[in-house]
């Protein structure tokens, strides 16, 4: 809508729900309540009932049952299950990983700072940061520059490197700032 939804008035929050409602988006809300089982039944189900070719997963850590001592092979086995479906249904999936917590560097993430196992930088053929550098006076304020960096890219159809995007924090969007300035990492 250009603007933030809670400064619309209501006719035009109609609006932008009204046309929301007719994208082909679909809604799985199963906040902390879904294993693996339940996250694999209502992908299928999905794909089939839907023909979903995309699959957000918000966040790996709110889908895995582990103990404490088994973290990091629930993660590999979770990376396996879920790369299965992709390979079997033909889909393209995003899965959310958060950081290990980086309070005082002010950087990109790299491929060694995502939480949890080695396995999430081998399993998934491709893997990407998105980072806001933050003031230097005061880590809470994020810049409006946006580092869009890919980290991994299997095979020979991509290539590693950098994207600048510039976000607009009143229109809550994101424009194409150009060529990179930034060199791809070593990670």
């Amino acid at each position: 809508m250009g603007r933030p939804f809670k400064e619309l008035s209501r006719s035009k929050k109609e609006q932008g729900l009204d046309f929301i409602e007719e994208l082909p988006i679909h809604y799985v809300d199963i906040y902390g309540r879904a294993g693996l089982k339940e996250l694999r039944s209502a992908t299928f189900k999905a794909h089939k009932q839907f023909g979903i070719d995309l699959l957000v997963l918000d966040h790996l850590h709110y889908f895995l049952k582990f103990s404490a001592d088994r973290e990091r092979q629930a993660i590999d086995d979770a990376l396996m299950e879920i790369k299965s479906w992709a390979m079997t249904l033909g889909l393209h999936i995003i899965l959310i990983v958060h950081p290990t917590k980086i309070e005082t560097e002010n950087r990109p993430i790299r491929l060694n700072d995502l939480k949890g196992s080695s396995g999430l930088k081998q399993i998934p053929d491709n893997v990407l940061s998105i980072w806001r550098p933050r003031d230097s006076d005061d880590l809470r304020k994020p810049q409006s520059e946006v580092i869009l960096d890919i980290l991994k890219a299997r095979g020979d159809d991509g290539n590693e490197g950098k994207a600048i995007l510039t976000f607009d924090k009143r229109s809550q969007s994101y424009e194409d700032s150009g060529p990179a300035r930034i060199p791809a990492s070593s990670d």
